[in-house]
């Protein structure tokens, strides 16, 4: 065999390997690409789906709505302040202290507080 002939089987071989090499690397992306297609429905399908999620939890939280269930469902009754508090003249006054509290002296530092207080043990005169 001659040298030409082996360069020549050569290149066959690798035209061969790059095609099979193509073909592969082609399904592969458009399997891909067929993924991402669903991907992309189902991600289309769930903010539709949230949409109208939305637009209903507005719908039934509409204030007249869930007042209209409370009363239905709740038999709830109407409050007044008479309900809660029963006679208005039978509400205590507060207490009022009869002397003002006691004002404490401040101190900023330990030091200033000892030189104030009595010695121990003496009158402090």
């Amino acid at each position: 065999m001659s040298l030409q002939r082996v360069f020549v089987i050569f290149l066959l071989v690798m035209f061969g390997v790059s095609a099979v090499t193509l073909y592969q690397v082609s399904q592969a992306v458009q399997h891909k690409e067929r993924v991402l297609a669903a991907k992309r429905r189902e991600i289309a399908q769930l903010k539709e789906e949230r949409r109208l999620l939305k637009a209903e939890w507005s719908y039934l939280n509409r204030p007249e709505r869930l007042e209209k269930a409370a009363n239905k469902l709740l038999d709830a009754k109407q409050i007044s302040i008479e309900n809660v508090t029963g006679d208005a003249a039978q509400v205590p006054e507060p207490d009022v202290p009869s002397h003002p509290p006691v004002a404490r002296k401040r101190f900023d530092n330990v030091q200033d507080a000892a030189a104030t207080e009595p010695a121990a043990g003496g009158d402090a005169e």
